[in-house]
């Protein structure tokens, strides 16, 4: 799904700037598959995108070193919100 819907969006703006995955937390494991699918598919995000509430964030240090493994151009910013 996601591949069709940033191919179809990209065909038709092909500047249009793509944000994802938009999970609904943080997994890395999620993000190793989905970085590589995506990079086989010339359908990267220009922007990772996840929701954290309760993970404890241990392996958020480690995603600047995948998306540069994995060749990404992509803006990371990480927003904590907490629900305490």
């Amino acid at each position: 799904m996601w591949s069709h819907a940033v191919t179809a969006a990209r065909r038709v703006r092909p500047a249009v700037q793509v944000l994802g995955p938009s999970t609904s937390s943080f997994s890395l494991d999620f993000l190793r598959t989905f970085l590589s699918a995506a990079n086989a598919s010339n359908t990267m995000p220009n922007v990772l995108s996840w929701h954290e509430f309760s993970a404890d964030g241990a392996d958020i240090p480690s995603v600047p070193r995948l998306t540069r493994v994995r060749g990404c151009a992509v803006a990371l910013t990480c927003h904590r919100t907490s629900l305490s």
